[in-house]
Formats: structure tokens, C-alpha cells, sequence
């Protein structure tokens, strides 16, 4: 179940993101996203069905929920949704990005996965499934996305035309250090001397702002899983500022009729704070 808060009213609605009345029949959600913010999606992983629910003031209180299946037999992992099309990504061996057309059903894997220097010559699903804890957003306008790596600093920037997903600019802030066997399946174990990388992501229409951790588990253990450290790019992928934060963050998000963005505490009371830039 996912629980919308409503901020100006002390009620919270559960979205009836289960499927049937039976604990057994639980969706394995992930990638929840909002495109609109009429509108929350979540993949399913284990389906593959993107599952869309209204949130709304006007839709609040119903259970209509919409569906889309993804491409049957590939493992999807992240997931966003538009009017007219999804972009995913997950364990694919025919490229980095799915590109799905809810006019026709029809799918295009688009660009390559990022490169690991350790290891050259790795197959195109292993190389998936190192740069699988990843976050996907989408400008306002669905014509760019930028999706970044939770357990590296790759962040890739890119945008949708009608010959496919081009890439504007791929960066790495750091590469994954990791131990990697593809015999006789692949297996992926990162090293306690990995540098963590994004934690969360918001988007302008004009700006990305990204939450890097850029810690190691090995120095700073749980910390490692918070921020102090937010990144803006303009669109094309270029650093414009960078902002440095006493208190640490696990989320951030922009409100657009505000102009504001927020971020969530780590501290065990998860409190709300207005990011002033």
C-alpha cells in the first residue's frame, strides 16, 4: 500500500496499490513516480505491470487504477510513465533504456549501458544489473529524462525524439568498485570502499537537482545513505551550483506551484525542511 499525506489536512489515504484482498496477492512495487501530479505510478518488478493511481484533489477517495504491461519476459526494474509513452530500464541485453509506445505497444531498447573500467569486456545484463539501483525522472514536458546511480556517481543525461532516446551527456562522478564473476551466472558484490552516489532526484522544467551521497560504507557506515550534498544541472548535463547541507537528506522533492524544493530528513523523526538555495 502506498499512504498519500495530505499537508493540509490531518487525513492520509491509502492508494490501492494491491492487487486483490489476500497478503499473498501483494504487488512487489518500486519506482514510484508522479509525471503530472494528477497521477502516481509503480512498477511492479515482478510482473512488470505499471501500475497508475489518481492523486488528485478531484480523484481522491477512488480506487480506479490504470494499467500498462510492460514488454513480457524482460526484467524491469525503474519505470516512468507519460500520456504517450514509458521508459524503463532493467536487466536488458538489447540496450540501456526501453522505450515503449502506448499508442502501439510497439518497444525500442535505446543507447548502452555505462562502462565499468575494472572490468572491459562485461556482457550487456551484467552490466544491467551493476547499474540496476538506479533513479528516473522526467522533465515536465516528457522530452528529456535524466536517470543516476544510487550505488556510483553516474548520471546520464537524456532526451526523446522520434527516432528514439538520444543521449545528451553521460557523467561519472565516480566509478562502482565492485567484485564481478559472470560464470556460471552474474554476480555482483560491491566493495565496503564503493562511493555511494545519488539518493534522490527532483526536476524543473529548467533545472535537476540531485542528492549525492559521495560516501563509503567503509568510513562512514549508515551515513553513507545520506546526503549533505545537493548537484543543479541545466538540461544539457552541465554542473551549475552545488550546495552544502548541515543537516543530512534522504529525499528531496520541488513543489511546482510553490517553486520550492523540499527535503526529507535522515534523522529517525524524518522531518520536512525547505531547502533555501
Amino acid at each position: 500500500v502506498a499512504r498519500a499525506l495530505d499537508l493540509e489536512s490531518p487525513l492520509q489515504e491509502d492508494l490501492s496499490l494491491e492487487k486483490g484482498n489476500s497478503s499473498r496477492w501483494v504487488r512487489a512495487l518500486s519506482s514510484f513516480n508522479s509525471f503530472d501530479g494528477k497521477s502516481v505510478t509503480a512498477l511492479d518488478f515482478r510482473t512488470g505491470e505499471l501500475i497508475e493511481n489518481p492523486i488528485s484533489p478531484l480523484t481522491r477517495g477512488t480506487t480506479e487504477e490504470t494499467i500498462v504491461q510492460l514488454p513480457e519476459g524482460e526484467q524491469h526494474l525503474i519505470a516512468v510513465k507519460t500520456d504517450d509513452f514509458v521508459i524503463s530500464t532493467g536487466f536488458y541485453a538489447e540496450g540501456r533504456y526501453l522505450l515503449y509506445s502506448l499508442a502501439d505497444g510497439s518497444a525500442r531498447y535505446c543507447l548502452s549501458y555505462p562502462d565499468c573500467p575494472e572490468y572491459p569486456d562485461l556482457q550487456e545484463k551484467t552490466k544491467g544489473m551493476l547499474y540496476a539501483s538506479s533513479i528516473l525522472r522526467l522533465r515536465p514536458d516528457g522530452q528529456a529524462f535524466v536517470c543516476a546511480d544510487m550505488y556510483s556517481g553516474m548520471i546520464d543525461f537524456c532526451r526523446v525524439s522520434p527516432e528514439g532516446i538520444e543521449r545528451v551527456k553521460l557523467e561519472q562522478l565516480s566509478y562502482p568498485r565492485v567484485e564481478i564473476s559472470e560464470t556460471p551466472e552474474p554476480q555482483v558484490l560491491y566493495r565496503k570502499e564503493n562511493r555511494f552516489g545519488f539518493m534522490d532526484i527532483a526536476v524543473t522544467p529548467e533545472r535537476i537537482y540531485a542528492l549525492y551521497s559521495g560516501k563509503t560504507y567503509a568510513r562512514d557506515r549508515q551515513g553513507a545513505f545520506v546526503s549533505n550534498r545537493l548537484l543543479e544541472y541545466d538540461w544539457e548535463g552541465n554542473l551549475m551550483q552545488t550546495f552544502n547541507f548541515d543537516v543530512g537528506l534522504t529525499g528531496i522533492t520541488y513543489d511546482e506551484d510553490e517553486g520550492l524544493l523540499y527535503g526529507i530528513t535522515g534523522d529517525s523523526k524524518m522531518s520536512v525542511v525547505k531547502l533555501k538555495l
